[in-house]
């Protein structure tokens, strides 16, 4: 297996066939490209960046979305990002599954329904980031693949304007969808996954006393909000916005997953950013679901730690692998962005030094990610503001 990254900027048009064409001259095989991955500023239009690559990897399986910044040899903001993958042994499959919003379980369930085979070895979504429940989605997935398959992605973004995304699968484009990519391989195609967030928990937990999907009501009796203003005090008058830097972490069996932090015995944590404020009922939504009865505590982290997490989701990825990957995929959240600011390349870089500066990196930053975690019986959840991998190796 081969692959190879590029990214342009200007028009469209012009930017899909710069990126294509730079994309295939690294590759620099008589291989076929059996899957193309395209990442693009919401700006674009995506109808011509799907026309452009229909037409120059028609044969392969074409699957991207619209983001919140896109990911190659470093942060590019309203470019066109493309990786090819090229294999004589590694084949790939696409589908879309429309009105995402509808039922979300039943499109994750279609989608892996549609795809799944004895020798599928890791699946990538990409959901619309404002219209899917990332959590069923997964869980729709999981209900056709099994608890323990392989599944990587992230939620399609808007650059934080959280009015419309779009998704391209093959030829078409689509909102309001899930568009799936499914890697099939022999037992020696390898398959690694790594993620962690650089946030830690503080205080005392709390129990989720009222709460429905991704809305929570209220906390130990008390409306979600005032729990938010009793931590921050006057700074509560800032949400939803300041909240991506204060992200509630599930801290029972509803989070846990049994991966030991970074940084010392802390086990890893689910982390859910609050998204939106209703004001007449102190109610808070949540960029995923927070189970009634769940315990929770506040989070907060430093860039440093930030950073630090990447690199430490880069070397759990390489676990996995006999070698140096043929291909990495690399799903980190906006509200990471947001809190590293000009310092975002930086976990881009620190990502690079695990990998290896030649091997080559695609992603976006999303509005949810999609990833396997935990060291036993590791299984794919739905997470926010975290740093997420999927790599390929060919052996």
């Amino acid at each position: 297996m081969r692959s190879a990254v590029s990214s342009a900027t200007g028009s469209s048009i012009d930017a899909a066939h710069a990126a294509v064409a730079r994309a295939r001259e690294q590759l620099g095989s008589d291989e076929p490209v059996v899957a193309a991955l395209c990442f693009f500023g919401a700006d674009h239009d995506a109808t011509a960046i799907a026309e452009v690559l229909r037409k120059n990897v028609a044969n392969a399986a074409i699957i991207g979305c619209s983001t919140d910044g896109e990911i190659a040899d470093g942060l590019a903001v309203d470019s066109v990002t493309v990786m090819l993958i090229a294999s004589r042994s590694v084949r790939a499959r696409a589908i879309a599954i429309e009105s995402l919003g509808q039922n979300s379980f039943a499109a994750g369930h279609a989608a892996a329904g549609e795809l799944a085979a004895n020798d599928a070895r890791a699946l990538i979504l990409l959901p619309d980031g404002l219209t899917g429940n990332g959590t069923a989605i997964i869980r729709g997935a999981q209900d056709v693949l099994g608890r323990g398959f392989v599944i990587g992605g992230g939620t399609a973004g808007d650059r934080g304007r959280f009015v419309k995304t779009v998704q391209i699968c093959g030829e078409r484009v689509y909102s309001d969808a899930l568009v799936a990519l499914m890697f099939y391989g022999p037992p020696s195609l390898e398959v690694g996954f790594g993620v962690m967030s650089g946030w830690q928990p503080i205080g005392v937990a709390k129990v989720i006393t009222a709460a429905s999907g991704n809305v929570v009501r209220e906390i130990e009796g008390k409306s979600a909000l005032e729990f938010y203003q009793t931590f921050l005090g006057d700074r509560a008058s800032q949400l939803p916005a300041i909240g991506v830097e204060y992200p509630f972490a599930l801290v029972d069996e509803s989070g846990r997953v049994g991966q030991s932090g970074a940084a010392g015995d802390n086990e890893y944590l689910l982390l859910r950013a609050p998204m939106s404020v209703n004001h007449a009922t102190g109610s808070i939504s949540f960029a995923g679901e927070i189970p009634q009865g769940a315990k929770v505590k506040m989070t907060r982290a430093k860039s440093e730690a930030v950073v630090d997490a990447s690199r430490e989701a880069a070397r759990r990825t390489l676990q996995h692998l006999s070698g140096a990957p043929d291909a990495v995929m690399f799903f980190s959240c906006m509200a990471r962005r947001v809190v590293l600011g000009r310092r975002t390349s930086r976990e881009i870089e620190a990502a690079r030094e695990v990998f290896g500066q030649s091997v080559p990196m695609v992603g976006f930053y999303t509005y949810g990610e999609i990833a396997n975690c935990g060291d036993v019986s590791p299984m794919c959840r739905f997470h926010n503001e975290t740093a997420t991998f999927l790599a390929l190796r060919e052996g």
